[in-house]
Parts: C-alpha cells; sequence; structure tokens
C-alpha cells in the first residue's frame, strides 16, 4: 500500500524583512534586506555588529502579553509562525475537534539563549537565592514546540529536533513521516531561533565566522552569497513554521494547495563541528536521497533554494549542486535568501520551504541580492539581483548545520494524480 501523501497548506514566516506571507513574498521580490545594526545592546564592541533582526513584529497581536512576557524570544517568534500558518490554512487553532490528529515538529538550534544569559547574570550576582525560576519551563529547547501546542490546540504528536542550521528542514522531514505512517493529519513544523544576543554574537565573533563590518557599509549589503567577496554569513533571528496535510484530509475541507512534500534526504558528514566536511560529496549524497524519495530525476528540478551561507560552503555547495544535476546543472535557477535575511539558524530552512512553496505559487523565484563580481569556482545561474519570472514546478531545498548535517527537500507542484 502506497503511503499517504502530504501537501502544505500554510505558511508562517516570520523573517527579519517581513512577517506573514504577504510581507515576506513582496520583500523578496524587491531584495528588501531584513539585516541591519544592532541596537538592542551595546555591540559597538563586537567585529560584527549586524543581524537579521525581526523588527516589525507586534507580539500582542498573537500572544497575550501576560504569556509572552514569560517565553524566550525563539517561543514567541514560534507561535507567531504557527498562528500565521494556521489562520493562513483556514485552520482554527482553537478547534478541538481534530487536536488528537494535529502534532508539532519543531526544529530548534540555540532554545532560549536570552532567559538563560539572563538567568545567569543573576545567579553569578545574587547567588542561589536569585536563580531564575524560568529556567525550569521556558527556556529548555522543547518549549517552543509545546507553546505552539498549547496555542494551536495540538494534541498530536509533539517533539523537537536539533540538527544546528538545519533543524527546521530535519523537523519539517520528520514531520512529513508522522503523516505518511497515519500518526497525524495535521502537522505544524518548522523551526524558530531567537539566538541574537550579547553572548552568542560574541562567541560567533571569537570564532570568525561572522563578517566584520567595515566603516560606513550598508548592513544589507554585507551578506553575498556565492559573490567572491563575500566573508562570512551574518547572524539572524526569525521562524517558519508550515502547516503539513495529508492530501485527502486538505482535499476534503477545500484547502489551497501551495505544493508536495515528495522527496526527503538526509546524512551526517561525521567530520568536524564547523564547515563542510573537506569534500562535498555529503551534501552531493542528500540531494540525490532526497531525488530517489520523490522518483524524480536531476533535470526535472526547476529551482534550488540553496543553503548559501555567504561563506566557503557556498562553493562546496556548488560542486555538489554539478556534480548530482550534471549539464542541467546551469540550466537551473539557484538563488539564496540569506542574501536577505542573513542566517537565521534552525528557521532558515523553513523560511527557505516557505520561499519554495511561494515560488511554486506565483512561477518566481527571488534574487542572490548583493551578487556583484562573480567568483569562478561558483559559475552557476544564482538569480543576480533581480527575480525571475520562470517555470517551477520542482523546488529543491538545501540545508546544512553545525555538526555536519545535511538535509535535502523537495517540494512539487500539487498534481492530483499518485506517484507511482
Amino acid at each position: 500500500m502506497s503511503k499517504r501523501r502530504v501537501v502544505i497548506t500554510g505558511v508562517g514566516p516570520v523573517a527579519p524583512n517581513g512577517t506573514g506571507k504577504e510581507a515576506f513574498w513582496e520583500a523578496l521580490m524587491t531584495g528588501r534586506s531584513g539585516i541591519r545594526q544592532i541596537t538592542r545592546f551595546d555591540a559597538s564592541a563586537y567585529a560584527c555588529r549586524v543581524a537579521g533582526l525581526v523588527e516589525d513584529l507586534n507580539l500582542d497581536e498573537f500572544i497575550e502579553p501576560r504569556r509572552s512576557r514569560h517565553m524566550g524570544r525563539f517561543a514567541q517568534l514560534a507561535v507567531v509562525g504557527a498562528l500565521l500558518a494556521m489562520r493562513d490554512a483556514g485552520l482554527n487553532e482553537q478547534d478541538a475537534t481534530e487536536a488528537a490528529r494535529r502534532g508539532v515538529c519543531l526544529g530548534v538550534s540555540q532554545n532560549a539563549v536570552d532567559i538563560l544569559e539572563r538567568g545567569f547574570e543573576q545567579f553569578l550576582k545574587g547567588g542561589a537565592r536569585k536563580a531564575s525560576p524560568a529556567l525550569t519551563g521556558n527556556a529548555f529547547p522543547h518549549a517552543a514546540a509545546a507553546e505552539i501546542s498549547i496555542a494551536c490546540r495540538c494534541e498530536g504528536p509533539t517533539s523537537t529536533i536539533s540538527a544546528g542550521c538545519a533543524s527546521g528542514t530535519a523537523a519539517i522531514g520528520a514531520a512529513r513521516e508522522e503523516i505518511r505512517s497515519g500518526r497525524a493529519d495535521v502537522m505544524l513544523s518548522g523551526g524558530a531561533d531567537g539566538a541574537v544576543t550579547p553572548y552568542v554574537l560574541a562567541a560567533m565573533c571569537a570564532t570568525r565566522v561572522l563578517p566584520s563590518q567595515k566603516d560606513g557599509e550598508d548592513p544589507g549589503e554585507i551578506s553575498r552569497p556565492f559573490d567572491a567577496t563575500r566573508r562570512g554569513g551574518v547572524l539572524a533571528e526569525g521562524a517558519g513554521v508550515l502547516v503539513l496535510e495529508e492530501l485527502n484530509h486538505a482535499l476534503r475541507r477545500g484547502a489551497r494547495i501551495y505544493g508536495e512534500i515528495v522527496g526527503y534526504g538526509s546524512n551526517a558528514e561525521a567530520h568536524g563541528m564547523v564547515g563542510f566536511a573537506d569534500n562535498d560529496t555529503f551534501l552531493e549524497r542528500s540531494m540525490r536521497l532526497a531525488l530517489a524519495d520523490g522518483r524524480l530525476r536531476p533535470n526535472e528540478v526547476d529551482y534550488i533554494c540553496a543553503h548559501g551561507p555567504s561563506d566557503g560552503c557556498d562553493t562546496q555547495e556548488t560542486r555538489a549542486i554539478k556534480a548530482v544535476f550534471g549539464a542541467h546543472a546551469y540550466s537551473l535557477a539557484v538563488s539564496s535568501i540569506k542574501s536577505m535575511i542573513g542566517n537565521p539558524l534552525a528557521s532558515a530552512g523553513p523560511l527557505q520551504v516557505i520561499t519554495a512553496a511561494l515560488a511554486l505559487e506565483h512561477q518566481k523565484v527571488p534574487p542572490t541580492t548583493n551578487y556583484q563580481v562573480p567568483d569562478p569556482e561558483c559559475d552557476l545561474d544564482y538569480v543576480p539581483n533581480q527575480p525571475r519570472v520562470c517555470r517551477v514546478n520542482v523546488a529543491l531545498v538545501n540545508s546544512h548545520g553545525f555538526g555536519g548535517a545535511n538535509h535535502s527537500l523537495v517540494v512539487a507542484r500539487y498534481r492530483d494524480y499518485r506517484r507511482g
């Protein structure tokens, strides 16, 4: 018996350049960046003083203030993304009739570091009696998924996955399996991180994975994937949550279908904690696994929403794409939205999946902005600086995480026939 098919019926982007489907897509199409100077705390002593920040968000519109102020930033963003996705899918978050068949699978990379930092500061200054009780519930990694389950009445399978920057894509792959196996009909899935904090920024600056800011440089021009002058990715925050739904369940209620998740593949490099392994066969393997899972030939893919973090990984991803797609690699549209949003860690992959779903709907792909100087080692079509109207029937999303996690996912336009 064939496995149940899984479609996307709702999207909830909470990105540095736009919250909500319309604002996010408009920002991508106009090349608007959400990377800006950090003003939440004094970053004047940091080598990198910019980040992708969600600044256009009124939390009171989504979460009761009394509840919101006890949440970590990652949980706040996650709940907003989930509510947006539910409403976009035409689902009532308070509906209890199918709560037992509705679940959550969320990817998290850093958890509630803002609560942890404040709690440790109180403890170090005041001792045991000043320890914050918030650490017992609101700071643990599963807090964001738990908050979604409460806000959206999800009583089905609920879990949290951590795989570095690939956490959100891994969560979507796992949520798909919950539906395919029959354990759920609807899953809220994606990722969230709120790690633009003093200590995390300092630690990342210390490892020199972030670009130092030049005097007078426009923050929105610092992230430049695949460009020869790139010098590192930009830390960001955000959330991306999708409603995944069993196909017949979606058809019965007349839901709009953005696309079908037809393929997924993952592997571990078993090599080191930061960067790609010395060769690029692992990302190549995850793409091959995703295509095989979807029973797709490489030449059926039209668009790749690349990992593209604006560092040395860009070269290895380019080589992996050429290894998988051969001559067709030069016919593909390849772009990185990190040029506009930075790297929001666990939410990067889900925001890419949302981008792919909207590309299927609009038959347009977003550009790679700030692309000025071609890199001879990155010689594909990166859709430089301007969006493009083109055929998008099948899109592939790549994610790579610290620790060597590689995840690839394929989204295709929904067709009213059963594959295979």
